[in-house]
């Protein structure tokens, strides 16, 4: 009996080690980062560059990337794309504006661009999308 209860003791020492190694381990998105991240998620439509982000937050432009893709898990490019398309798309959704103005909106100045963009993410052009929409016809609601 003695043998169990110390076996038992050790292996719910052992445990508490490896999580609180764990723990320790897993990492917190700094501040700065969560900042970025919301300074993006609030200006998505403005002409965003990396220069110009990494100068108002006071990195290098390689550090936040890299800590960016660290902590968020993609480049800030690809979050601000994805930011982009999301509302890109819900203004499809929503509202009667034209695709040139809708990609005006959020932030492509060529809506060419806007269109080759949409098209590589979704598989279909913004104004299928919207059709496929009104439709119902939509595999997904996003």
């Amino acid at each position: 009996m003695l043998n169990y209860e110390a076996s038992s003791l050790l292996t719910s020492i052992c445990y508490c080690l490896l999580e609180a190694v764990y723990h320790e381990q897993k990492e917190t998105t700094p501040p700065v980062i969560s900042k970025i991240k919301e300074y993006l998620t609030e200006n998505y439509a403005d002409d965003l560059t990396l220069e110009r982000l990494s100068q108002s937050f006071f990195l290098s432009k390689s550090y936040l990337q890299k800590q960016f893709k660290k902590y968020i898990g993609i480049s800030p490019w690809d979050y601000l794309l994805q930011l982009r398309m999301t509302e890109g798309k819900r203004l499809l959704r929503t509202s009667d504006f034209s695709v040139h103005e809708i990609a005006w909106r959020v932030g492509f100045n060529d809506v060419s661009y806007f269109v080759q963009v949409f098209r590589n993410l979704e598989k279909i052009t913004p104004l299928q999308y919207r059709i496929l929409w009104t439709s119902n016809q939509l595999p997904f609601s996003n």
